[in-house]
């Protein structure tokens, strides 16, 4: 993400080629459908998902779960003093969730359209940046198969960290246009501003735009973009840094400055590690022979950037601790926080390509099938959680409506039945379509008297059935 190292179309062999030629006269709108064209072709598999993933979803269906618009409860705008302080994000979530809920495939499909909205923003900024139109292409087609993609664009939940790299990719886009000082002033401020009302993450924007200035020739445009960011950032701080910091050591949101080299090595070994679920389980298990292959894949991509280019070693190390520089205190590394800097990267290394010996070539080769690998794998998971969910949800939501109102439901889960999906599909949901659930369903132990047992593929027995 730097202006330091353009790439010029002449100087790639590839120029020759009949395809080449015609993309490079395409005109720009065309080649932005193409590629989100192609963007939702590879993310298929997410679409076709008859249901959900998380509890958060299904609470967000609950509040949804209105008359007509006139009932929603909106979130507050002025609530700053809620931890999760979010409102453009959780308003639209329940919009969609009003309209989609009901229609899981719908709703997939609202969020791979929007994932390909923002590839083709990625592609868009790339060429601005100088790359040309094939590694531009091809970066942002890895970036959408990687796992970090397939997870955002795959998951309702994560709609905070699609609205952040929509604003953040618009706004870059928009400072490469631009001359005028005070403009890029006003643009790294206000598209910071709509960011940050959709996530906290969105403080990386202005170290994002440092970085920029540092490594793309200290332009005054980027200097006077750097400081309307921060200076939105500072008075967003200014509002909500003490809740910010209130929350207890013991949760996922505890903050430690310790934990930060640990999460930033989490985040880079998780995109090329296919066996992963979450970044926070790449080191669980102490370093194992996976992870120290893993470890020396990304030491050598390290190694190819700084040969490709010593600025797109700097851009990839500080433009990566830039990006991450808000999740990297928390106390558990997550697929979605780490959105923005898989795009970075993955064009990073697309620009670092034409630079490259045949060596590194192939270590790039090597990286992007193991990401994609990765990818198709977050994609299934996503898929399988969703099968097991829309079957799961109605038949828990019947058996509570004809349960008495007076006791609690008990699980018991089966053999082979998958713990952490059904916990996270009951936890603080309070109702499913209609049906009040909340402290009415408790999950008892193996060993414990249960009313039902919940089996691997999410239906339910009466424990006095065969």
């Amino acid at each position: 993400m730097t202006q330091a190292t353009p790439t010029h179309e002449a100087a790639n062999p590839q120029n020759n080629h009949a395809l080449t030629r015609w993309l490079q006269r395409c005109p720009v709108g065309l080649l932005l459908v193409l590629v989100g064209l192609l963007a939702v072709l590879l993310q298929l598999p997410l679409v076709f998902n008859p249901g959900y993933f998380s509890h958060d979803e299904l609470q967000w269906a609950a509040w949804a779960d209105v008359a007509g618009l006139s009932a929603m409860r909106w979130n507050d705008w002025l609530a700053f003093s809620d931890y999760q302080y979010r409102p453009l994000t959780f308003n639209l979530w329940r919009l969609l969730s009003y309209w989609c809920f009901d229609q899981p495939m719908v709703f997939h499909g609202v969020l791979v359209l929007w994932g390909s909205l923002n590839a083709s923003l990625l592609w868009l900024a790339a060429r601005r940046f100088g790359l040309s139109v094939w590694p531009a292409m091809t970066g942002t087609l890895l970036f959408v198969a990687s796992p970090y993609a397939m997870y955002v664009h795959g998951w309702v939940a994560t709609m905070a960290d699609l609205l952040v790299m929509s604003f953040a990719l618009s706004m870059l886009s928009q400072l490469c246009r631009t001359q005028r000082p005070l403009m890029a002033l006003l643009l790294g401020a206000g598209f910071t501003a709509v960011a940050l009302i959709s996530k906290e993450s969105a403080l990386s924007l202005p170290a994002v735009l440092g970085v920029i200035w540092l490594l793309g020739g200290r332009q005054k445009v980027w200097f006077m973009a750097t400081w309307g960011a921060g200076l939105v950032a500072l008075a967003y701080l200014a509002l909500r840094l003490p809740v910010l910091l209130s929350q207890p050591e013991n949760t996922h949101y505890g903050l430690s400055l310790w934990q930060m080299p640990w999460r930033w090595l989490e985040y880079h070994l998780y995109w090329i590690s296919p066996h992963l679920t979450e970044p926070h389980t790449t080191l669980a298990k102490g370093l194992r022979g996976s992870t120290v292959v893993a470890a020396s894949l990304v030491l050598g991509l390290f190694v190819i950037l700084w040969l490709a280019h010593r600025r797109l070693f700097w851009a990839a190390l500080l433009g990566g601790l830039a990006l991450l520089a808000p999740v990297l205190p928390l106390a558990a590394s997550a697929a979605q926080y780490g959105y923005l800097f898989a795009a970075g990267l993955v064009l990073l290394v697309a620009a670092a390509w034409r630079h490259c010996q045949r060596w590194g070539r192939v270590w790039i080769m090597l990286l992007s099938l193991l990401s994609v690998w990765h990818g198709v794998n977050t994609a299934l998971l996503l898929r399988d959680a969703g099968r097991i969910q829309a079957v799961f949800s109605p038949a828990l939501a019947q058996a509570v409506a004809q349960h008495p109102a007076d006791q609690a439901l008990r699980l018991r889960l089966d053999e082979g039945a998958p713990r952490w999906l059904f916990i996270r599909l009951t936890s603080d949901v309070p109702s499913y379509r209609g049906v009040e659930l909340g402290q009415r369903v408790q999950w008892a132990a193996t060993d414990e008297a249960a009313d039902y047992v919940v089996q691997a593929d999410g239906q339910i027995r009466a424990v006095n059935q065969p």
